[in-house]
């Protein structure tokens, strides 16, 4: 479907068809896990734990903490291990006990086998009831404070952030957005330099959950509160996509006075996340030239030392995004998020569109470069 999309709107050469399909990538560096793992310690990615028994030997089979380093290995209880990395960090006990946290199986999609747990020790009971599971999974501490649009005391555009209020309020939203990294090993077409290159698309849509935000309330029954997937919204009667989904640019409307894409919201990701997984990606082997697109997905939290300027976090990163938008929604932002495989072609081939009926030059692409990394001679 994707190459046939290339051919019949582009007209673009059956070699770039053929090298589109010949350079994804099919490494062992794409799998969820191993992308939170990859982050490292930061500010901007919730306490992330794996678990993963065919590779790592601590408790229930689960690796060190992301944020607060590596853990010691040896016999102890889930609670025991957790607790020596945060000791080392001085997080007060009491805190810990009262943490909230979210599993995610890493091969999960549309909500599916996602779980929320009130403390540690309905964690560690789950993880006890999965025995010798061989589930790869995530666990991460549940950011419990989401920041909703009605924070916007004095919003950007009254007007539309009034209009969205009556349907948004108290609804908690997560954003996705579009990440594609580019990469060439020197041995590839006799280059003295590898490099890896980073590309952040303009456009992402912002999903809003279809039941008001109750921490109190974690039961399975209570889902649609917590978990924003389309997938698992788009069922409830209370669902309208043109609500439910709204673009980046919107968001930014119902954001607080000065609050921008361009100052606030691009500089953190570009900064911060794209550099980090193309960092990552440079330190491993490229055996082959080769691409991926990412859907990296964010999450907005309030910011106790300044309410008008909420904080960035990372939630995951997910290998096979979906960019279909319902016909309800507008049909300038379905036609701009479904242009995002156009704008990767142009990123990865542009070459093969100097003699098509529309030149590359004359192609808008909303793929902004980010990030270079590059090594070798």
């Amino acid at each position: 479907a994707v190459t046939g999309k290339f051919r019949n709107e582009f007209k673009v050469s059956r070699e770039a068809v053929t090298n589109l399909q010949t350079n994804i990538s099919d490494q062992n560096l794409w799998d969820k896990a191993c992308l939170c793992r990859a982050m490292g310690p930061r500010e901007w990615l919730p306490l992330t734990v794996m678990r993963d028994p065919s590779r790592y030997s601590g408790p229930y089979g689960l690796g060190s903490p992301v944020v607060w380093g590596e853990a010691d290995e040896g016999e102890c209880g889930m609670g025991e291990w957790f607790a020596r990395e945060l000791m080392r960090r001085g997080v007060d006990m009491a805190d810990w006990l009262g943490m909230r946290w979210i599993y995610k199986p890493a091969d999960g999609n549309k909500a599916s086998g996602i779980k929320i747990f009130h403390d540690i020790q309905d964690l560690e009971d789950f993880l006890v009831s999965l025995g010798d599971d061989p589930q790869v999974g995530v666990i991460q501490e549940y950011l419990e404070s989401p920041w909703l649009i009605e924070h916007a005391l004095d919003p950007n555009d009254k007007e539309f952030h009034a209009l969205k209020l009556h349907k948004l309020r108290a609804k908690k939203f997560d954003m996705r957005i579009f990440l594609l990294l580019t990469y060439e090993p020197c041995e590839e077409r006799g280059h003295d330099v590898s490099w890896v290159r980073g590309y952040l698309h303009q456009d992402g849509v912002c999903r809003f959950s279809t039941a008001d935000y109750d921490i109190s309330d974690l039961t399975e029954e209570n889902r649609r509160a917590h978990l924003t997937n389309n997938a698992l919204n788009k069922g409830d009667a209370e669902y309208d996509a043109a609500s439910n989904l709204i673009s980046l640019q919107d968001l930014e409307r119902l954001m607080p006075s000065g609050w921008s894409l361009e100052h606030d919201f691009y500089p953190f990701v570009r900064d911060q996340i794209g550099s980090s997984l193309a960092g990552y990606i440079s330190e491993g082997e490229l055996p082959r030239r080769g691409y991926q697109l990412f859907g990296i997905d964010l999450m907005l939290a309030v910011n106790p030392e300044d309410l008008s300027r909420p904080r960035i976090f990372l939630l995951e990163v997910n290998l096979r995004p979906k960019l279909k938008i319902p016909d309800e929604v507008s049909v300038e932002f379905q036609r701009s998020v479904n242009s995002i495989i156009d704008d990767v072609i142009l990123c990865i081939e542009r070459h093969h569109f100097q003699d098509s009926e529309r030149p590359a030059e004359h192609r808008q692409n909303r793929f902004q470069p980010i990030v270079q990394i590059s090594w070798g001679d």
